[in-house]
């Protein structure tokens, strides 16, 4: 229905033409409303008009009834519908009723979500059941659901003729699924109950089975008299067995009790006859097991009696050794006494060492016989310590000629040995005689004769194992010196050959120490700047070139030149050390004490030939330079800068809430950057990204957003502590541990000052601020800013082993695995000298020991072991190891690819991305160095510049974190060099 007024030609859904004849103009002539008509057009009484208007309703019911026409029956009696029947307006009251019931209805829809008939019919299709019962909730009661749709719904929702029909076939349809769907349920229930039947009497039988089974197999039960007959056992053997366990019990059944009745309680054993053939086999086995215990039992009573007498006796030799007194007791069988014999050595003094010496054999009568009393005792003691002091002075006499004997030739092999080396050898003497001498009689004093040969061999293996190690460490003296490690700056004879003067800036973060070094640099004819990154690297060259000086850029795994280049920008791994120029720039020179890259500045320092060498750092570099220029005996200046903008501590912990722009959220896993990154980007910031996991081109990127502002906040690791100059208003640091790649540790003070002077940087900002996260001590960070620098641990200076010495030792070992060479060099040849310590390299030998395996020679597995591996352990170390295997086998190794096309969505994709970055960036170092079978560098370059673009693009996002795509930037010049690269690939 819709509601709208109707006339005599109006289309009334509850009316069909036979009904709307009876509201014609002739209707009230035909339609009776009361017995007695001619009272409706009188004023009826109150009781009166009440039984007329129920009359005239039901005179309408009447007529809907009569065309089956649906209907609500509390709207039907409603007074208005009723007066306007008693006025003769049938079609008004008509018009009230439809009106009514099709505002109910599309009520009743809008309450099931179903406003329009698109929302019905879908309901209807995907859920007849519950759209037939939504239609039932709202249709009147005892009515056809197709017609009363047809009638009632269809034009409830202002539904042509044509939609009315089909709504009412769905309807129809529906009803049909119903009915087929209980129908189905109907027959489940009659196969379930069918099936229950017939599980119950399977049940039953399988029971009645069972019963009939245990009633056979009682009645076959034999009793233990019948047992003993068929095994031919006796009385006490069946007890014993049966006691034991052995023989197994079938039934206990209480005497009386007949075969097939049930019982409980303790009785006559029953067994089954079914397990007679087995006990028969074992039975035999038994009797023999008895027997032997039967042995054993009569060996324990002899050996009983046999103790019994040795403790007689026992106490009969306890009363003769208290009788001799202290440090008597018997050997084989004898009497013997514990004195000490003195042996004297020039160089170690006075060792006493115990010995036995056996008594008389009249002494031995006491053991046996009475023990003697009196003077006989007396006599007998005094003969026990006069037979010792003979056997000690016979001992002495012997040791004597053994000991001068030995000292002579102690004395002959200290003279074929150099005087630097008598002291070492004298201490490994001293050392190994009194770990050989010390153990004789520390258990149990030797006799005699037995003390001589044990004095005298180890006499003899402590003088071995003392010319021995001699001879080792004469030998790795002589190594030391043929490699050169024995005078460590002899192996950069070009540096040598020039008077070199060694400049130290030292001081803070924005203190302009770099400044003041890359000004002396640009005022140079010839120079280099060596940074300990390839992102620093790239920056020190552009800084050259927009300065006017040409400058090429090297890396280890990429080359930039320039036309007419007098300065060279790189790597520190990178430096050359066999050109010699005006100026070097050595920067961050304090990352010389780290554990495995430290070598690299060492050997800069060593070995760069320039006639001026300007390094940058903090005060923790001074114990390390200094000790180099002593070792070098160059002259060292120093010169201090002060901080030019002021650095303070906040004085109480910050919530992730009080984070504003400017500010530099440091935490120092990729996890927690990532992470703090989500957060802050459901706060509503624009967050810039900065991990050791990417590359520079994105790191700079990254940095160059923070610095223009088109990100308010930095969420970086301690990568930020070197080379990066932004405008950091405050450091916040989450934590105060970070991994070193070997253990979790607090930071040290120096690294905390390293990472918050970012803050506040001079020309970018006017002061910087320093906190910590909730959680953390905020006093470590004040104390690390005021403190000073600690002295180091170990200021010995880092370094690597060289080719000349892998060589050498190779050929000394007689190995061609590189691993082994490495640890021999490191242990044996740069761990003795008290200026230097081995590098840990710990990428390094993980990737000696990956390509030991392959036939590779060992001159170019050796160069293999700079290759950058990043963080990701044994998965890059593998993949770099089937490299070298190609490489070994002659075959070209192919550029790594991956299928990754889109900007990641996720931090997992986006770590594949990054692996795919560290993979291509191994792959063009290699190539640098075996250019003949790592040819693929253009496709690895374009593929880096592609991840590098993917990567950028996927840390730009601004939107929600929870966004899952990046949309392509075409006027972004990397989505430019992208599409080019696929159209081409």
């Amino acid at each position: 229905m819709t509601g709208a007024p109707r006339g005599h030609g109006s289309q009334d859904p509850c009316l069909t033409a036979n009904a709307r004849a009876e509201t014609g103009p002739d209707a009230r002539d035909r339609v009776v409303f009361a017995p007695q008509d001619s009272r409706l057009g009188e004023r009826p009484e109150a009781g009166e008009m009440a039984q007329a208007r129920a009359e005239a309703s039901a005179t309408l019911r009447r007529m809907l009834e009569a065309e089956s026409l649906p209907f609500f029956p509390d709207i039907l009696d409603s007074p208005d519908i009723a007066d306007a029947m008693l006025a003769r307006r049938v079609e008004d009251a008509v018009e009230i009723l439809a009106e009514r019931m099709s505002g109910r209805i599309r009520a009743g829809l809008s309450e099931l979500g179903l406003a329009d008939g698109k929302a019905l019919a879908e309901r209807l299709r995907q859920k007849p059941a519950a759209g037939l019962a939504a239609l039932n909730a709202i249709l009147p009661p005892g009515v056809s659901l197709a017609k009363a749709v047809a009638d009632l719904v269809a034009p409830s929702l202002g539904l042509s003729t044509q939609a009315a029909q089909g709504m009412a076939m769905l309807v129809q349809r529906a009803q049909r699924e119903e009915i087929w769907r209980e129908k189905l349920a109907q027959q489940a229930a009659r196969r379930a109950a069918q099936d229950a039947e017939r599980a119950a009497a399977e049940a039953m039988q399988r029971r009645q089975a069972e019963e009939d089974a245990w009633r056979r197999w009682q009645m076959s039960l034999i009793g233990g008299s019948r047992l003993r007959q068929l095994l031919a056992i006796t009385p006490t053997e069946f007890r014993r067995w049966l006691a034991e366990g052995r023989l197994p019990v079938a039934e206990t059944r209480p005497a009386g009790q007949r075969n097939g009745q049930r019982g409980e309680g303790a009785g006559v054993p029953r067994f089954d006859p079914a397990r007679l053939p087995e006990l028969a086999t074992r039975v035999p086995e038994w009797r023999r097991e008895w027997q032997s215990v039967l042995k054993a039992r009569r060996r324990a009573s002899a050996l009983a009696s046999e103790k019994v007498m040795a403790r007689v006796q026992a106490c009969r030799d306890q009363a003769l050794l208290a009788m001799a007194g202290p440090g008597a007791r018997l050997l084989d069988h004898r009497l013997a006494m514990a004195r000490p014999v003195r042996i004297d050595l020039p160089f170690l003094g006075v060792t006493a060492v115990e010995t036995l010496f056996v008594l008389p054999d009249d002494a031995m009568a006491a053991r046996v016989g009475p023990f003697p009393r009196g003077k006989a005792r007396e006599q007998l003691r005094a003969a026990m310590m006069s037979a010792g002091d003979a056997a000690v002075s016979r001992v002495s006499r012997s040791l004597g000629a053994t000991l001068a004997a030995w000292t002579a030739r102690v004395a002959s092999v200290r003279q074929g040995m150099p005087d630097t080396m008598h002291t070492r050898f004298t201490e490994a003497l001293e050392k190994a005689v009194r770990q050989g001498l010390g153990t004789i009689g520390s258990l149990d004093p030797a006799p005699a004769d037995r003390l001589i040969r044990l004095v005298t061999g180890r006499l003899e293996e402590a003088l071995a194992q003392a010319i021995n190690r001699w001879s080792q460490e004469r030998d790795r003296h002589a190594l030391r010196s043929e490699t050169g490690l024995d005078d460590y700056a002899r192996m950069f004879p070009t540096a040598r050959a020039m008077r070199r003067r060694l400049v130290l800036h030292i001081g803070p973060t924005n203190s302009g120490k770099t400044h003041a070094a890359m000004e002396a640099l640009k005022a140079a004819r010839q120079g280099a700047y060596l940074a300990p990154l390839r992102l620093m690297a790239l920056e020190g060259a552009d800084r050259l070139n927009t300065a006017g000086v040409p400058t090429d850029m090297r890396t280890g795994e990429e080359e930039v030149l320039v036309d007419g280049a007098t300065h060279v920008s790189s790597t520190i791994e990178m430096a050359e050390l066999d050109r010699a120029i005006d100026v070097a720039v050595v920067d961050e020179v304090q990352i010389i004490a780290h554990h495995d890259r430290g070598w690299a500045w060492t050997q800069a320092l060593v070995g760069m030939p320039a006639r001026t060498i300007v390094m940058t750092g903090s005060p923790d570099a001074v114990p390390f330079v200094t000790r180099l220029a002593d070792m070098t005996g160059e002259a060292l200046e120093v010169l201090s800068f002060e901080r030019k903008s002021p650095l303070v501590a906040e004085p109480t912990p910050l919530r992730l809430e009080d984070v504003r722009p400017g500010d530099a959220l440091v935490a120092f896993t990729r996890t927690d950057v990532l992470r703090f990154r989500t957060l802050l980007l459901q706060r509503g910031f624009a967050v810039a990204s900065i991990y050791g996991a990417l590359g520079p081109e994105v790191r700079r990127a990254e940095s160059e957003r923070f610095r223009t502002g088109d990100a308010q906040v930095l969420v970086a690791t301690d990568a930020i502590g070197m080379g990066l100059n932004l405008p950091i208003q405050r450091v916040i640091f989450s934590t105060l541990e970070k991994f070193d790649g070997r253990r979790k540790r607090p930071l040290t003070s120096a690294e905390i000052r390293q990472i918050a002077g970012r803050a506040g940087r001079y020309g970018l900002a006017e002061s910087g601020v320093a906190g910590v996260l909730a959680g953390q001590e905020p006093a470590l960070v004040a104390a690390a800013l005021e403190g000073a620098a600690e002295p180091p641990e170990d200021d010995r200076l880092p370094v690597m082993p060289p080719w000349n010495a892998v060589a050498a030792v190779a050929q000394r070992l007689q190995t061609e695995k590189l691993r082994p060479i490495l640890d021999y060099i490191a242990q044996h040849l740069i761990g003795d000298d008290p200026r230097l310590r081995p590098a840990a390299m710990d990428s390094a030998r993980g990737i000696a020991s990956f390509t030991d395996t392959n036939s590779l020679p060992l001159k170019d597995r050796y160069r293999y072991l700079g290759v950058p591996a990043g963080g990701d352990g044994p998965r890059m170390l593998s993949e770099i190891a089937f490299w070298a295997r190609l490489h070994a086998a002659g075959r070209s190794i192919s550029a790594p690819r991956s299928p990754i096309w889109k900007v990641p969505s996720s931090y997992s994709e986006l770590g594949a991305c990054e692996h795919q970055v560290l993979r291509l960036s191994a792959y063009l170092w290699l190539a640098r160095r075996f250019p003949e079978h790592y040819r693929d560098t253009r496709l690895a370059q374009d593929e880096r510049l592609r991840f590098n673009a993917l990567i950028e693009q996927a840390l730009r996002r601004r939107a929600d974190a929870k966004a899952a795509v990046i949309t392509e930037d075409d006027e972004d010049p990397r989505w430019a060099k992208l599409k080019q690269f696929r159209r081409g690939h």
